[in-house]
């Protein structure tokens, strides 16, 4: 087997909801004053990662088989997953991902319309469905999913000035609710949600542990203005995960990152289909067309022992699969053979990859399919390991 390891370098998304000092560390960068909110590590075609200051998604095309495999490279034809380093200092938008069938639809309608794949009103900027995975790498807070009827209605009715809503939600189920409060609004809504705003203020301030804090953050990231979307902080699941932790978002999940860094493994696609809380293009219809309105119970992954200090976040897609290999107090030799392409990134301590390839903190490699590698990991070292997940490789 021959041995192919390509050191990386990612791009860095600065998103206005991203910090401004844990990637720039990370990637021993100079602080600036843009926040950082996203490394990139794959072959989207937005914004692919460098080998020598070529395009990894160029050098992916130009020798799939080679590269990928060839079941990966029959089943994607690219590199199927993008692994991602997120840090969230301000809550991101309430959000949903098409599933493939519904992707492949939009793409398809959009591109025949004429809407260009940057034009910031495009929702569907690729064919592809965009599954998610994500560990927590601090302290973490998220939406996920909806409550049950009864569930999000106690939790509305705790505030006098949503008693009418909670009333409607029992009467209307939470699928009719839901839409009739995102596409037709009324002054009752917004003049609740102002009220709640100004008695929360005047009171001590809620724990973070509370929809009414998450809510107090969203109207002041908005500037003090009101949306329809904000009233989902009280319909959600709002979850909780210690480092380590990990969550999976499956097609049509509503969610939304809140406060904290992760690690993000998805499927190569930039779908989103936004409910409000962003600058960016909202597009209210649609995502009504492919949210899942029944109640969702948040499972936590604590990963599965791999052994030999991997652990590893099991998600039903083809596309992906992640390990996150922790060693604590001596030195480990890690030896493998896989069939698959691998992303291998360092979060702390150092590894080196075959005596070839050392790499430190917030370095990565690629790493071709079918290539035998062998990781000298130093002690207090923690990587994470992103590959597809074919069952046939």
């Amino acid at each position: 087997m021959m041995t192919s390891i390509y050191p990386l370098q990612g791009s860095v998304q600065h998103y206005d909801w991203g910090g401004q000092q844990f990637l720039p560390e990370l990637m021993s960068r100079p602080l600036g004053q843009q926040p950082w909110a996203e490394l990139w590590l794959g072959a989207h075609p937005k914004s692919p990662s460098l080998v020598d200051g070529n395009s990894l998604a160029a050098m992916i095309s130009d020798n799939c088989e080679l590269l990928l495999g060839r079941t990966v490279a029959d089943r994607f034809a690219t590199l199927p997953f993008l692994l991602k380093v997120l840090d969230v200092e301000k809550m991101l938008s309430i959000q949903v991902h098409p599933n493939l069938a519904q992707a492949r639809d939009g793409f398809n309608w959009e591109s025949e319309e004429g809407i260009a794949l940057d034009a910031p009103n495009r929702n569907y900027r690729d064919a592809n469905h965009k599954p998610e995975l994500m560990v927590a790498l601090s302290d973490f807070w998220l939406l996920h999913g909806f409550r049950t009827v009864a569930s999000a209605t106690a939790c509305l009715r705790q505030h006098p000035e949503m008693t009418e809503l909670a009333e409607r939600l029992t009467m209307l189920g939470m699928e009719q609710f839901y839409c009739e409060i995102m596409l037709e609004p009324d002054e009752r809504l917004f003049t609740s949600m102002a009220d709640l705003a100004v008695r929360l203020r005047a009171e001590p301030a809620p724990g973070i542990d509370s929809p009414d804090h998450w809510f107090l953050k969203a109207v002041d990231s908005n500037h003090g203005q009101l949306e329809p979307g904000m009233l989902s902080i009280y319909l959600l699941n709002l979850v909780y995960l210690s480092p380590g932790q990990g969550i999976f978002q499956d097609a049509g999940i509503p969610h939304a990152y809140l406060k904290g860094q992760n690690i993000e493994l998805m499927a190569n696609s930039d779908n989103v289909l936004r409910a409000g809380l962003t600058p960016k293009h909202i597009d209210v219809p649609e995502l009504l067309k492919i949210i899942r309105t029944e109640a969702v119970v948040p499972e936590i992954l604590a990963g599965v022992d791999l052994g030999d200090n991997r652990v590893g976040y099991p998600a039903a897609v083809e596309d992906f699969a992640l390990e996150k290999i922790a060693v604590q107090h001596s030195r480990t030799m890690y030896r493998a053979a896989r069939p698959q392409p691998m992303v291998v990134l360092v979060m702390e301590g150092a590894v080196t990859i075959n005596d070839e390839h050392t790499l430190g903190r917030g370095e990565s490699v690629f790493v071709a399919a079918n290539t035998l590698l062998t990781l000298d990991i130093a002690a207090g070292s923690q990587l994470f390991v992103a590959s597809s997940n074919l069952s046939d490789c």
